[in-house]
């Protein structure tokens, strides 16, 4: 009845928006009773007994889905069927071409979602116009299946007046004749009530192997004008495994039960699946993690016996804070297992007599020491990493967060002391442990900096000292509320502007000739430094003198080097073909040059191509660069400078984009997926990464050498890359004795670039001799990678829990 007064031609505008606002009022009653019912269920013995002497069935059916979803289970199902049928996923595939129906292709309407919820369910997600086109092509195996998922997003169906059109098409090339078939579907906005959700597209492919062309379009005779008002979800293509690739994967499975035995296999196979959901992750790692009261008097035990028992000055600042708030910090406090610690409370005139109240009850305590001003102006463990580190100036820890309700959420696990992260945003956060020596010298805080005062004296502290410590344990947890930054950086701007000032005065100290500008979120910074002189840079480029595809990407690559703002630098090609394409020669006439001759040398051998070229290059910094990367950004040389020519760094590192907007290159994780892997490799383009670690500037173990600037000094003292690492990991070997000097990393998201990844020497895999020779040159040095915090999983490379 609803539907029908809606969409009756002579109803009212008006009475049709009160009878919609009405059913939906309906509906949210009704959810709400629905949950409030399935919670007195799962809270009450009573109900639950009830629930199963009244209803044996609807509780014989839920005992065999809990049973079903049991992880191994799972993991079983999962394992049996990669086992049986290999997946193409969305991820995996290149799109080639994104248009908006009736425009120029250049016009690019498709953008990646990691994850997008429509009515309850989850997809990994291409956003689009409501007319465009996509084309995405794939190798395939015989007798495939294509997968789609499809939607309008929540958002615009208010916005249109006309159906919207989804058809996936499929064209093959190969066998005796050429397969094509396309399945289409309409979402009509009049039937939004039942079409308000994920839908989906199957199309078999019986075709022997061969090239798939795969256009998914969308047509819509809707006045809309928003931008991405579609969805394609989980794009997916299977087909059966044949017999060598299931003897291969036997091998894998086996290799892995001999390296991580059968919990190694199950966190694998389910972590195949989806990151899943992060706090019910969060909630399982909690469970694993919290010391039960065994534990906590085994510590007790040990803290006792610690030769060093420094008093520890907990600093607690109060301004009419919530009484039930305020009480459960206090007491925090107190029940710290290490007893030498004293609790200074500073009482910032408040005017909350039940604040007021609360602190006098705590301040019978004779280790509290409160102190009311007249006007407004986790131990133990910090104790053993002070026995273990005695000369530590500093210690910070991770954090997590408690909700309204109490719960622990929104967990941070930090990496080791980063400067150049630091110097992004104030990470180390709120629990901190300062030598008091080190504290008085810089002259503590200070006031003109409130909502900063913490960054301000961190920024003074370090650069008195390098002795910064960090123990990768939630210590602490910060509240959310209303107001609170834990909730939202934006909802204090003074506090933002406070840090900018602290950010700009520490450049003052420093010596830095720097603009300290906003980052890409609130409570994030950019110090751009501009760079000294006008050094000289060489831009090294190994290359074959043509791609193995129909396009000349070295020609390409050069031609995009004149968008450099940056003038001063010079192109050394080392190439193995003395023929040079003519749109090379052409590029090259342009560009101040030299061409080195690296014809007849045997195999392909990166690293030995990059020594020969450095050997003839002027510059007093090397630029690595591949011939199928791309330059987007003029500023993108300029930006590395900044830190290449800072003396504590030794290498930085770009932001690297596939063609289709995906990201290839944010920083390398050492020891993770193996012996190192790239960060969020193939997450969508603007996707933040973990805690901001994709568009902010920070310190990593290793970049790639895809693009890697260095000094001139820093290459000869090391010796260039080893030519023992011909294709794979002379960039990590070569960032790893970086470290090893005492140089910092770098890696800049304002440097970004294009690569055509193995767009010119073709797909490979990693040689087992260079796997090998790594693992047995770097062994301990690939266990623990310092920028990734050692809570997080090493099977994958998106910074997910190990749980």
């Amino acid at each position: 009845m609803v539907t029908a007064n809606i969409l009756g031609p002579t109803a009212p505008r008006c009475r049709a928006d009160r009878e919609i606002k009405a059913s939906l009022a309906r509906l949210e009653k009704e959810n709400t009773a629905v949950r409030r019912e399935l919670d007195r269920i799962r809270h009450s013995k009573a109900s639950r007994l009830i629930l199963i002497l009244t209803h044996p069935l609807w509780t014989i059916r839920a005992a065999t889905y809990s049973l079903l979803g049991w992880k191994w289970l799972v993991a079983l199902r999962e394992m049996w069927a990669e086992f049986g049928r290999q997946r193409l996923s969305l991820s995996s595939v290149t799109m080639s071409v994104t248009e908006r129906t009736g425009t120029p292709p250049a016009s690019a309407v498709a953008r990646w979602n990691p994850e997008l919820r429509i009515a309850g369910e989850q997809h990994e997600s291409l956003l689009c116009d409501a007319n465009s086109r996509v084309t995405l092509n794939a190798r395939i195996g015989s007798h495939a299946r294509l997968r789609a998922f499809f939607a309008v997003l929540p958002g615009a169906w208010d916005t249109l007046d006309q159906p919207v059109e989804f058809r996936a098409t499929v064209h093959v090339a190969g066998g005796p004749r050429p397969f094509e078939r396309s399945v289409t579907h309409v979402l009509n906005p009049a039937l939004r009530w039942r079409d308000r959700r994920w839908h989906t597209i199957e199309i078999g492919i019986r075709m022997p192997e061969g090239e798939a062309t795969i256009t998914l379009e969308t047509h819509s005779g809707s006045s809309s004008r928003s931008r991405v008002p579609v969805a394609w979800g989980d794009f997916a293509l299977d087909w059966p495994r044949s017999p060598s690739a299931r003897i291969r994967l036997v091998r894998v499975a086996a290799r892995r039960l001999l390296q991580s035995g059968p919990r190694g296999i199950v966190t694998y196979a389910l972590g195949r699946r989806r990151a899943g959901d992060r706090a019910d992750a969060y909630a399982r790692w909690v469970a694993l993690n919290t010391p039960d009261d065994r534990a906590l008097r085994v510590l007790a035990e040990v803290t006792r016996t610690l030769p060093i028992q420094p008093r520890i000055s907990v600093i607690t600042p109060v301004y009419n804070t919530p009484p039930h708030v305020l009480k459960a910090c206090l007491e925090s406090v107190r029940r710290q297992i290490y007893s030498e610690w004293e609790h200074c409370i500073v009482d910032d005139a408040s005017t909350s007599e039940a604040t007021r109240t609360v602190l006098a009850q705590h301040a019978e305590d004779p280790r509290v020491r409160l102190v009311t001003l007249d006007r407004n102006q986790h131990v133990s463990i910090v104790v053993r990493s002070l026995n273990a580190h005695p000369d530590t100036d500093v210690i910070y820890s991770d954090e997590d967060k408690l909700d309204e309700r109490g719960v622990r959420c929104d967990p941070f696990f930090k990496p080791d002391w980063s400067p150049e992260l630091f110097l992004s945003y104030m990470y180390a956060c709120h629990l901190l442990v300062l030598r008091r020596r080190i504290v008085d010298a810089v002259g503590g805080f200070r006031e003109g900096f409130e909502g900063a005062q913490d960054y301000d004296l961190l920024l003074r502290v370090m650069q008195r000292t390098d002795r910064i410590h960090h123990i990768p344990r939630v210590l602490y947890h910060w509240r959310k509320g209303e107001g609170s930054t834990a909730t939202a950086a934006s909802t204090k701007p003074w506090a933002l502007e406070a840090g900018r000032r602290a950010l700009e005065d520490y450049g003052r100290r420093a010596g830095l000739d720097a603009e300290v500008m906003s980052g890409p979120h609130p409570g994030m910074y950019r110090v751009r430094r501009k760079v000294t002189g006008e050094p000289l840079v060489s831009v090294i480029i190994p290359t074959t003198g043509r791609s193995a595809d129909s396009t000349d990407l070295l020609a390409h690559c050069l031609r995009s080097l004149h968008r450099t703002s940056w003038s001063h630098f010079e192109v050394v090609l080392a190439s193995d073909n003395r023929s040079l394409s003519d749109a090379v020669l052409a590029e090259l006439r342009h560009l101040r040059h030299t061409i080195v001759d690296y014809s007849g040398r045997g195999r392909f051998n990166f690293a030995q191509k990059i020594n020969e070229a450095a050997r003839h290059a002027r510059g007093d910094h090397l630029l690595l660069l591949n011939d199928d990367v791309e330059v987007v950004t003029p500023e993108w040389l300029t930006s590395m400078l900044e830190y290449s020519q800072d003396p504590a760094v030794g290498a930085v590192g770009a932001k690297l984009l596939y063609p289709d907007g995906r990201l290839q290159h944010v920083g390398m994780l050492i020891g993770v997926c193996g012996v190192a892997a790239h960060a969020f490799h193939r997450y969508p383009g603007g996707d933040s990464g973990y805690a901001g670690s994709a568009v902010v500037a920070r310190n990593c173990s290793a970049v790639t050498a895809a693009c890697l600037l260095t000094r001139r000094t820093v290459f000869d003292e090391l010796g260039g890359l080893i030519e023992a690492f011909p294709v794979d990991f002379n960039d990590v070997d070569f960032c790893l004795r970086v470290r090893m000097a005492g140089y910092r990393i770098v890696f800049t998201p304002y440097a970004q670039l294009i690569h055509h990844e193995s767009a010119s020497i073709g797909a490979r895999v990693n040689s087992s001799a260079e796997l090998a020779r790594m693992r047995e040159k770097w062994g301990m040095a690939l266990e623990h990678d310092p920028y990734y915090n050692p809570n997080l999983s090493r099977l994958f490379s998106d910074y997910r829990l190990k749980v």
